[in-house]
C-alpha cells in the first residue's frame, strides 16, 4: 500500500479527478486504480494495521515473547495482553435443571442498564461445572470503548466474576476493543458495515486492476516471448487465487449450515483446501476470461442458494426472519441475494462482449491446394 501511494504520488490528485470509462480496457483500469486506491486507503490501511493483529501467531509470537520477558510463563504473558481466560474443571456430572441461558441474559441487561449485548459464551455446557459468560458495553456514542463481563454458575445463578462496563478498563483491554471495533465497524451499525464492505470490494479492484495494469504494460513487441509468457501465467494463477474466492466463501456458508456441529475444526479444512482445489483447476486452464466468467457463475448459482439452505435447515426463510426481527439473518441472507443478482448480471455482460467480439472477427476461408 505505501510502496504503490509513493509511486503514483506525482499524479496521484490530478489523476484522482480523471475517470475514461468509454477509452480503452488498461484507460479505465488505470482510472479506477487510482480514484478507487486513494477512496480507500485510509479504510485499507486501518484494516491491514489491525488484522495484524490478528494474524500474530502463537508460535511466532507468544512462545518466544514469554521465554524473553516472562522467564517462559505464557500465562503472565497473556495477562498482560488481556488473554488471560477462567479455567473451569469439566465435573463429568450432568446438570440437573436445564440452563435458561435468556434468563442471565435478563438479569446482565437488568443490571446494567442502557448497555448491549457484544458476547455470550457457555463454559462447560450441560454439565454441572457449566458457566455462562455475558459480555456487555456501553453504546459508542457514549463510550467508544467498553467493556463489561459477567460469569454466572448456571447450576446456582451465583455470580463468580464481575466487570462493570462503566468503569476505566485496563491499557491491554482499551487497545484490544479499539482493535476489535475499527477492524469489524462495531462502532456505527449496520451503516458502517456496509460501508465497510463497499470500501473492501474498492480494495479488491484497486488490486486485481493493478495486476491487469502490470500485465498489460508488459504485453509489448520488445518483451521476450519466454518472459510474456511467464506474466500471462503469473496472472493466471493471481486471478484464479483472487476470483475463485468467491464460490467457495459462498460454498463455506452452506457448509456450516449442513454441518453447524463443525466449528473450526470442519469450516478450515473445508474453505482452504477447497480454494486451493479451485485455484489450481482455474490455474491451468489458463484463460483469464474463462476464470472470470465462471466464477462469476457459480458463485451467483452457490450464494442464491444460501437462503434456500437455511430455509430449509433452519426454517428460517427470509419472510419468517422478517416477521420475527431476526435482522442479522435477514441482512445476511439479503446479502446474498443482492451479490448474487450483481454477479449474474456481470456473468451476462461477460459473455454477451465475448460473443459480440466473436462475431466481429472476420472470417478466414484457407484454400485447399
Amino acid at each position: 500500500m505505501i510502496t504503490g501511494l509513493l509511486l503514483h504520488w506525482n499524479k496521484i490528485v490530478a489523476n484522482f479527478y480523471v475517470f475514461r470509462p468509454w477509452e480503452k480496457l488498461k484507460t479505465v483500469w488505470t482510472d479506477l486504480h487510482t480514484a478507487l486506491g486513494v477512496i480507500s486507503f485510509p479504510f485499507l490501511f486501518i484494516f491491514a494495521v489491525t488484522g495484524s493483529f490478528f494474524l500474530i501467531s502463537y508460535p511466532l509470537f507468544t512462545q518466544p515473547t514469554a521465554k524473553i520477558q516472562f522467564g517462559g510463563n505464557e500465562d503472565s504473558l497473556n495477562a498482560v495482553l488481556g488473554y488471560d481466560q477462567r479455567k473451569t474443571e469439566f465435573a463429568n456430572i450432568p446438570l440437573q435443571n436445564k440452563a435458561d441461558v435468556n434468563y442471565f441474559l435478563e438479569q446482565a441487561a437488568a443490571k446494567w442498564d442502557h448497555t448491549r449485548l457484544s458476547s455470550l459464551q457457555l463454559v462447560n455446557y450441560g454439565d454441572a461445572s457449566m458457566e455462562v459468560v455475558v459480555k456487555n458495553a456501553l453504546p459508542t456514542q457514549q463510550k467508544f470503548v467498553s467493556s463489561g463481563e459477567i460469569i454466572y454458575k448456571a447450576a446456582s445463578g451465583e455470580v463468580l466474576e464481575l466487570k462493570d462496563p462503566n468503569r476505566s478498563s485496563g491499557y491491554a483491554d482499551v487497545v484490544q476493543n479499539l482493535i476489535y471495533n475499527l477492524h469489524f465497524g462495531n462502532y456505527g451499525g449496520y451503516a458502517v458495515k456496509i460501508l465497510y464492505f463497499l470500501l473492501g470490494i474498492c480494495g479488491c479492484v484497486v488490486i486485481i486492476s493493478g495486476v491487469l495494469i502490470w500485465l498489460t504494460a508488459r504485453n509489448k513487441k520488445n518483451i521476450p516471448e519466454k518472459k510474456k509468457r511467464f506474466n500471462e501465467w503469473l496472472t493466471h494463477i493471481y486471478l484464479a487465487i483472487s476470483l475463485g474466492m468467491f464460490p467457495v466463501t459462498a460454498a463455506a456458508f452452506i457448509a456450516v449450515k449442513i454441518q453447524p456441529n463443525g466449528g473450526t475444526a470442519f469450516i478450515y479444512p473445508f474453505y482452504f483446501w477447497s480454494w486451493l482445489a479451485v485455484a489450481f483447476l482455474l490455474s491451468i486452464r489458463k484463460n483469464n476470461y474463462k476464470t472470470n466468467r465462471d466464477c462469476m457463475l457459480s458463485g451467483a448459482i452457490i450464494g442464491l442458494a444460501i437462503p434456500i439452505v437455511n430455509g430449509i435447515v433452519t426454517g428460517n426463510w427470509i419472510w419468517v426472519t422478517y416477521n420475527k426481527g431476526y435482522t442479522d439473518i435477514l441482512l445476511i441472507d439479503l446479502f446474498w441475494v443482492i451479490v448474487s443478482a450483481a454477479a449474474f448480471t456481470c456473468w451476462w455482460l461477460i459473455v454477451n462482449k465475448q460473443r459480440a467480439v466473436q462475431i466481429k472477427k472476420p472470417l478466414v476461408i484457407e484454400e485447399n491446394n
